[in-house]
C-alpha cells in the first residue's frame, strides 16, 4: 500500500513539473457591461471587481464571458483579460 502512495506522489509531481500542471493561469469569468464608449468596454463581474478592455459591438448591459490570466499570481486585482464574447 506504501508503495503505491508513493509511486502515485512521484508521479504526480513529474507531471506537474513536466506538463505544468501546478501552474493554472487562465480561466473564466462572466460579467455585465457598464457602458461601451469608443470601443472602450467596463465591465463589472458577480464579485463587484469591475475590468476595462478595448472592443467592438459591445453594448451596455450585455452579458460577457471574460478569459482571463491570472498572470501566476494569487492577486486578483493584476489579472489581465486575454479576450471577451458576448453570451447573452
Amino acid at each position: 500500500m506504501m508503495k503505491k502512495v508513493i509511486l502515485g506522489l512521484v508521479v504526480s509531481a513529474t507531471l506537474i513539473s513536466i506538463c505544468g500542471f501546478g501552474s493554472f493561469t487562465k480561466y473564466t469569468r462572466e460579467a455585465k457591461v457598464i457602458s461601451s464608449f469608443n470601443n472602450e468596454v467596463v465591465v463589472m463581474d458577480s464579485y463587484g471587481h469591475v475590468w476595462s478592455f478595448y472592443g467592438d459591438g459591445f453594448k451596455a448591459r450585455d452579458k460577457v464571458k471574460l478569459h482571463m490570466d491570472s498572470l501566476g499570481t494569487n492577486n486578483v486585482t493584476d489579472d489581465i483579460i486575454t479576450d471577451a464574447e458576448i453570451i447573452g
